[in-house]
């Protein structure tokens, strides 16, 4: 797993998805799209697969 500025274009290396954080929440996370999430210090980070 990396993280880099949207500005600099396609992500770096050789990686299966790229993951668009959508929410930090302590509800449920946004509909729509082929989304993965984990639950972290009880909240859950959203992401869909772009």
């Amino acid at each position: 797993m990396t993280s880099w500025p949207c500005g600099d274009g396609s992500a770096p290396g050789d990686y299966d998805f790229v993951l668009r954080i959508t929410a930090y929440t302590s509800g449920a996370c946004p509909p729509g799209g082929r989304r993965v999430h984990w639950e972290i210090r009880g909240r859950t980070l959203c992401t869909r697969i772009v």
